[in-house]
Parts: structure tokens; C-alpha cells; sequence
């Protein structure tokens, strides 16, 4: 089993030192994984794109088939894997199934759920499948406010569904999934905050998170400065966080991959629309020829020379972008440090 983890631990550190370099053609492997189990949903959450209906994607669960492949190319280098991107990924019926088989290869895993569709037998195949970390997206402590953006959502039967959850674990005398509530503070919500601490306490949930929600509508935006999100409007003015001439690198390119519920792939887990998926498909094509093309060339030299100025009629999205690293990967270190103790033999 440390054989895994030492090859795990060894590509990230050849990606970390060809990101330095600024590589445009790699040797390592993505050593983190966005794939999207499903890409509909059961809510309709206004600022979403798929809960806004606009249909940039055709609706479909990912075979677990294509996961498979995914895996076995993969796996071997993968540090993280995140269960979630466009939609509700408890609607596949196979998440569970793809979770056991991610953990065969000694990957961290994380599910991000509304947890609207969830019982007893979900829970315990959910416990049983190895996931690590379960995020809870409710943003509300009462129905009135939960529903102002979880649109069609039931909060009474998500909070059922946490005590399922607890007792299950709890039960099957199990530590994981860590059981985490992610709180979007908005304008309507963030007088039950406290509320919320107190609940997800009486709950037994491990952690309650509060988090800006990326929007720049003055409608949706806290008055709490420290979860207003990265850019907002003030007069028709969109204003932006980022220090003036503030440069950053988005590690996407170089140690991150997400695949799409069609087995596309995207360079990262903001790419809403298909047409901008890089060339090839996981499901058919050897993962170097898309991972080393040219659209990857094309982008991480865009990104390397930290160009200031997107190119708004490029047909690659990331010479596009505008919001260059914001989307970089969380807690990555921290699984690392935990993989080399244990590879090192350390307490």
C-alpha cells in the first residue's frame, strides 16, 4: 500500500516542479480529479446554470463504464478526487460503486450533495463505499430562507437525512465521511448564522463552513464583508478583490483535470459550456493526447506568461478567462503531508 502512496507523492512533486518551470508539455499526471457523476438536478438554485435551466449540456449520468477507465489511467497518481460539478451526483445510481472503486487506488474523496435525495440503504452504502468528506449545501436554517436559493429543496427532510447519516455512522462505528454543512451567505440568510452553528452542533455535523457565493448581483450579496465574493457591483461597476497587478497561476493546467458526465474533458471545474471542453474524450481517446494537445499547450503557455489581458475571440477558454486562479484546489497540501507520514512511517 505505500508503493501507492510513494508514487502518488512522486508525480505531484515532478507536476509541482514543471509548474515552476512553466512546462507546456508535461511527463506527471493530474494528481486531482473534478468528475461529474451527474450533470442534472433535483433543485433549481437561481445563480446555477443548470438550476437555471440553460441547457449548455445535454443531460446525463456518467457510465460507470467511462469512471472505470478514468481510474485505472488515473488512479495510480491521483491524490484527490471531488464528486461533484454541474449537478446532483446522488441521482447516478452508481456514485456509490465509483467512490469503492476510487478508494482501491488510496485517493481522497469528496462528495458534495444537497442532500434532498438521500435514505437509510444510501447512507449505509455511502458509509460503506469509503468516502472521506461530505459536503451539505444548505444555505438556511429556516425553510423560508433555505428555499429563497435552494429552490424546491425541503429542508425538514434534509435535516432527516443528517441525522440518517450521523446514526449510520455512528452505528457501522465508523470516523468517515467527515459530515461537513456549507452555508452560501447571502443578504437573506446571514442573520441565521448563529442559528445555523447551533443546529448543525445539535446535529452532530463535524463542521459548519460559511462561504461567499461567487455572484455579482447586488441583490444576492451579504453585508458581511468577509463573505461578500471575489468581485460584486456598485453602480453598475463591477469591482474585483484582486490587488492591482496582483498575478496569479491557475495549478489546473498543470495538476488538475475534470471530466465531464459525457467523459469530455474540461481544464477545470468552471467550464460550464461543452463547446469549450478541450478536444478528445476520455472515454475513446489515450489521456496523453489530450492531456499533452494542443489546446493544453495552448493554454498553459497563456497562463505561464501570466497574461493580463484575456483573449475574448480565442477559441480556448483559458486564454478567455478573467478570473485566472480563482478556482484552485483546496486542502491538496494537507492530504499530501498525511500521505507522507504514513508512506514515512510516521505517528
Amino acid at each position: 500500500m505505500k508503493g501507492i502512496l510513494k508514487k502518488k507523492i512522486d508525480n505531484y512533486y515532478l507536476i509541482e516542479k514543471q509548474k515552476e518551470a512553466r512546462a507546456v508539455v508535461l511527463d506527471g499526471y493530474p494528481c486531482w480529479l473534478t468528475v461529474d457523476p451527474a450533470n442534472y438536478c433535483n433543485l433549481q438554485c437561481p445563480l446555477c446554470p443548470t438550476g437555471q435551466g440553460r441547457g449548455s449540456r445535454p443531460k446525463k449520468a456518467l457510465p460507470f463504464a467511462v469512471f472505470k477507465r478514468v481510474m485505472d489511467e488515473l488512479g495510480p497518481y491521483l491524490i484527490h478526487a471531488d464528486f461533484c460539478n454541474w449537478g446532483e451526483p446522488l441521482l447516478n445510481e452508481d456514485l456509490c460503486g465509483m467512490i469503492e472503486y476510487a478508494k482501491r487506488f488510496r485517493i481522497h474523496t469528496k462528495l458534495d450533495t444537497n442532500m434532498n435525495v438521500f435514505d437509510e440503504k444510501k447512507a449505509e452504502e455511502i458509509i460503506s463505499s469509503g468516502l472521506d468528506k461530505i459536503i451539505l449545501s444548505i444555505d438556511g436554517a429556516t425553510q423560508e430562507s433555505y428555499q429563497k436559493y435552494r429552490v424546491k429543496g425541503d429542508l425538514e427532510k434534509v435535516i432527516r437525512n443528517i441525522k440518517i447519516l450521523v446514526e449510520r455512522r455512528k452505528r457501522m462505528n465508523r470516523a468517515n465521511p467527515r459530515i461537513e454543512w456549507q452555508f452560501l451567505v447571502f443578504r437573506h440568510n446571514e442573520v441565521e448564522m448563529q442559528d445555523a452553528r447551533k443546529m448543525a452542533a445539535d446535529l452532530g455535523v463535524d463542521e459548519i463552513n460559511f462561504t461567499p457565493p461567487y455572484t455579482g448581483s447586488i441583490e444576492w450579496l451579504t453585508t458581511l464583508e468577509p463573505f461578500r465574493s471575489k468581485y460584486y457591483e456598485i453602480n453598475g461597476e463591477k469591482v474585483e478583490f484582486r490587488k492591482p497587478g496582483e498575478k496569479t497561476v491557475c495549478n489546473w493546467l498543470w495538476d488538475g483535470i475534470t471530466v465531464n458526465s459525457s467523459g469530455s474533458v474540461s481544464p477545470c471545474c468552471s467550464v460550464e459550456d461543452a463547446k469549450d471542453d478541450f478536444c478528445g474524450n476520455i472515454s475513446e481517446d489515450a489521456f496523453d493526447k489530450i492531456w499533452n494537445g494542443k489546446m493544453y499547450a495552448e493554454a498553459r503557455k497563456h497562463v505561464a506568461n501570466h497574461a493580463e489581458k484575456p483573449e475574448k475571440e480565442s477559441r480556448n477558454v483559458c486564454l478567455r478567462c478573467d478570473h485566472v486562479g480563482w478556482s484552485n484546489h483546496m486542502d491538496i497540501e494537507f492530504i499530501l503531508r498525511k500521505m507522507e507520514k504514513e508512506v514515512n512511517g510516521a505517528d
